[in-house]
């Protein structure tokens, strides 16, 4: 009997669930459940059924974006590999990461690879690391901004900040704890003088609803979480959790936290993919390859553009430094 792709993802999801360290005959047959699919003699792999894009939050955010794009130029350059985007939130992505933990050993699922992989594992107890997965590549850095709607009382941060102090909370809403939105938001409250009181939420699709129906004064966004509804005049970007202008139009426009506040957020973000840990060489480098060729393609470049990011293209071995990079210097913030 042949079984579909989406029963085998649900089986093996519940086999690993199953594998516990005390019963060392189901841990032999989880060994396998990983499915490394199809390696010819000379050592190449290529999936052998449809894969899994997981995505750690709701459609809307920014790794949904990008694997909607990724997802895109499969189906234009590799149309024989069927992909399906599953967005998974929950407990901010640590259902996300959790699941993919048991999916060691499956080279046909994919996730995001960001800040807050290394920086929640630091900051809270969660069952996974990021050297539980495979990093592929980093493909982009974007900034976050303070947001607020377009019709708010006050007219810019300064405003906001007045605004804050009477209530004596700063309510934001921020993409999960100890995101880049969460971490840079924080700095803010701490140097206007007022409580931080965050509104976690599972994607920036989620937070903008909130901002728009008046839920939360001011909201923590990427640029593409928020550009269509700059441009529509629904919102106005107050303040750039950076030192550092955005040199990219309108978001060049916005003032900086460092030329308001005299102060160097931890804003700006990186995004990217990974696989499941314990892949082959051969199946780590074929998604290399893909992700190389993704970056180079009109697709990626039609992504960037739109979304208001940096390229940022870092592959395999290059990625795997920068994160450590990245985790030493956030523990060192410890």
């Amino acid at each position: 009997m042949k079984l579909s792709a989406r029963l085998l993802y649900r089986l093996r999801a519940i086999a690993a669930i199953l594998c516990v360290p005390a019963l060392a005959f189901v841990m032999t047959a989880c060994a396998g459940a990983g499915d490394s699919g199809g390696q010819g003699a000379a050592g190449a792999w290529k999936p052998t059924r449809a894969v899994t894009f997981l995505v750690p939050g709701n459609p809307g955010g920014g790794g949904d974006l990008l694997f909607r794009n990724l997802q895109q130029f499969m189906k234009d350059k590799h149309p024989d590999v069927k992909t399906e985007v599953v967005n998974r939130p929950g407990a901010g992505t640590a259902v996300a990461y959790t699941e993919l933990k048991g999916e060691n050993g499956n080279p046909h699922i994919l996730s995001l690879l960001f800040s807050g992989l290394i920086t929640l594992p630091i900051d809270q107890k969660v069952a996974y690391s990021w050297t539980d997965f495979t990093p592929i590549a980093i493909t982009e850095l974007d900034t976050q901004f303070l947001v607020a709607k377009a019709d708010a009382s006050w007219k810019d941060f300064d405003g906001y900040a007045d605004h804050a102090r009477q209530k004596g909370a700063m309510n934001v809403g921020v993409a999960g704890a100890s995101s880049r939105s969460d971490i840079s938001s924080r700095q803010v409250a701490d140097k206007i003088g007022v409580k931080y009181n965050p509104v976690y939420l599972q994607s920036g699709g989620d937070i903008m609803r909130a901002l728009l129906a008046g839920d939360i004064d001011i909201a923590s966004l990427s640029s593409q979480e928020f550009i269509g509804q700059l441009q529509s005049g629904d919102v106005a970007a107050q303040l750039t959790l950076s030192d550092k202008v955005v040199p990219i139009a309108p978001l060049d426009k916005i003032p900086t936290a460092k030329d308001v506040l005299g102060i160097t957020p931890d804003g700006v973000d990186f995004k990217g993919i990974m696989t499941a840990g314990g892949l082959s060489p051969a199946e780590k480098a074929y998604w290399e390859d893909v992700a190389k060729e993704w970056s180079a393609s009109a697709t990626y470049d039609k992504h960037v553009k739109t979304s208001l990011l940096l390229k940022n293209v870092l592959l395999g071995d290059k990625a795997t430094q920068y994160l450590k990079t990245f985790e030493d210097n956030y523990q060192a913030t410890k």
